[in-house]
């Protein structure tokens, strides 16, 4: 890449504006790319004050997930470009992790051998100082252990597993919060059943154990996955569905459960959890030192609808309930949202999607979830699959993604909510949409594009940006209450930032984005 022009390094502080948000903002060189579209994939510290990135190429309007090249890039704690390289993706393979230990970086790769039949998972590990990395072969996987995988490009598959579509066609990794562990995920199709096979390194690449966890119930959703920093716990949670039936409701009652799986080296152990007039569209897991927290939306009504914040404290050796809690939604949520406030709290949330969930010291659990929407009219959403005879150039053509509201709950180790606030946001559209947050020292920070509008009754709104430019805005949230500041303004630079793509640190402490002006990208990196 060619240096074109230069930013000088710079500090902001919000409080210098007259506000007490105290962040730090760096950006750094503009650099134009030799590739239109490019895509921050990972970042992390290098232990010295600099940053490693990593960005690939993306393959526009086309069904091939696979990026044609991929940059890596090491920074110093200025910012400033030390070195790169250009590694040029020949094969079926995707890069889908990054780590960095003992001076060294370590790449994961996924690739799919076609001509022998083989899924094989690499390790790129170098030096960082010198960027020249050596392919070292972690696991390989034949078509007896994956037998959906083979036979075709796999396109079909995808096709049948829409969710895998874009990201995942052959595999993912699942990191614990600290990537002490990280697991190796694929999932398939064998006999008519659903397979969901795991194996499970800790950050030496040792492999500590493996799971095949076979799912034979049609009528059953996959809902999360989890793995603990503690000790490589895997926890695995399915929504089943009773009667022989996906409805969600049957006499007045709801018609599922949820199983929660603690998989480790040595042994499984399984828990069921039942309400039957309580509606649980969703849970999720946060794994502690001694126990397991699991939570989740709930309405007395119906999945669709959401009253409040469920919670379980399970015990993690042998997973039974602690306690529970059904909390509702505080008043001032609905000040937030909607004109006339509590009066029209009756009506539904759509579609909420769960970003992150973040556990502190205390144990206080903070929730950040956006209404999201696809679409699509060659999208057959009772089935999540494609419409017979689509492409997926014409899927991409075509859709048409909502980002909306933002959800930012805290409750403490008892379920109790300690805030529940909403974002006012109506966006549509992948590119600048959505938004990015982080936890520090009790407080909530949400980075946003848009346009800033004023509403009645101190109420504020987050509406689309412009194609060219966008405004980067902080709202901070606090148990004492709500804060907004624009803290990067596009009146002139004609700047956008990536927030959909940006990495958080592993402390939580940084954001890493990348600024985009036509075909020339930057690095921000933000500090809390």
């Amino acid at each position: 890449m060619k240096n074109i022009f230069c930013i000088l390094f710079s500090i902001i502080s919000i409080s210098s504006f007259g506000q007490d948000i105290d962040i730090n903002i760096q950006t750094g060189d503009f650099y134009r790319d030799k590739m239109i579209n490019t895509t921050l994939s990972f970042s992390e510290s290098d232990n010295n004050g600099g940053i490693i990135a990593v960005r690939n190429a993306e393959a526009t309007l086309t069904s091939n997930p696979y990026p044609k090249e991929y940059f890596i890039e090491h920074y110093d704690k200025n910012l400033k470009l030390i070195k790169e390289i250009t590694i040029t993706n020949d094969n079926m393979s995707q890069f889908k992790g990054l780590m960095i230990k003992n001076g060294k970086i370590n790449l994961i790769e996924f690739e799919y051998d076609k001509e022998n039949m083989r899924i094989n998972v690499n390790i790129l590990e170098s030096n960082i100082d010198d960027l020249k990395f050596e392919k070292k072969l972690l696991i390989s996987l034949n078509q007896d252990n994956f037998k959906a995988y083979f036979g075709s490009s796999g396109l079909d598959f995808l096709n049948n597993e829409f969710k895998f579509i874009n990201k995942n066609p052959i595999g993912h990794i699942i990191f614990s919060e600290k990537k002490e562990f990280f697991t190796i995920q694929f999932d398939h199709i064998e006999k008519k059943n659903n397979v969901h096979y795991f194996l499970v390194y800790n950050s030496n690449f040792e492999k500590e154990y493996e799971v095949k966890h076979w799912n034979k119930n049609q009528y059953t959703d996959f809902n999360n996955i989890k793995l603990s920093d503690y000790n490589g716990t895997l926890f695995f949670l399915q929504k089943v569905f009773e009667n022989n039936s996906q409805r969600t409701e049957k006499n007045g009652k709801t018609n599922y459960h949820y199983e929660l799986f603690k998989y480790n080296a040595l042994a499984n152990t399984q828990i069921n959890i039942k309400e039957d007039t309580k509606f649980i569209s969703s849970l999720f897991i946060l794994p502690k030192i001694n126990d397991v927290s699991l939570v989740g939306f709930y309405s007395s009504k119906d999945d669709s609808y959401i009253e409040g914040i469920c919670h379980y404290n399970i015990n993690l050796n042998d997973l039974k309930t602690k306690e529970k809690s059904f909390e509702p939604l505080s008043k001032q949520f609905f000040i937030d949202k909607y004109k006339k406030g509590i009066s029209e709290k009756s009506k539904k949330l759509r579609n909420l999607k769960v970003i992150n969930l973040i556990i502190d010291k205390a144990e206080n659990i903070i929730i950040s979830a956006e209404e999201y929407t696809l679409e699509n009219p060659n999208l057959d959403t009772q089935n999540n699959t494609l419409n017979k005879n689509t492409s997926y150039s014409e899927f991409l053509k075509e859709a048409n993604h909502h980002y909306d509201d933002i959800l930012s709950i805290k409750i403490n180790n008892e379920g109790k909510i300690i805030w529940s606030r909403n974002i006012n946001k109506a966006q549509t559209g992948i590119k600048k949409s959505s938004y990015i947050s982080t936890y520090q020292n009790g407080n909530a920070y949400y980075f946003i594009n848009g346009n800033l509008k004023k509403l009645k009754n101190d109420r504020i709104v987050f509406l689309q940006s412009g194609l060219s430019k966008s405004d980067l805005y902080l709202i901070s949230i606090d148990d004492n209450g709500f804060k907004y500041k624009k803290i990067m303004d596009d009146n002139k630079s004609n700047i956008w930032y990536d927030l959909r793509n940006g990495v958080i640190s592993k402390d939580r402490k940084s954001i890493i984005l990348q600024g985009i002006k036509k075909r020339s990208k930057q690095i921000i990196k933000i500090d809390i």
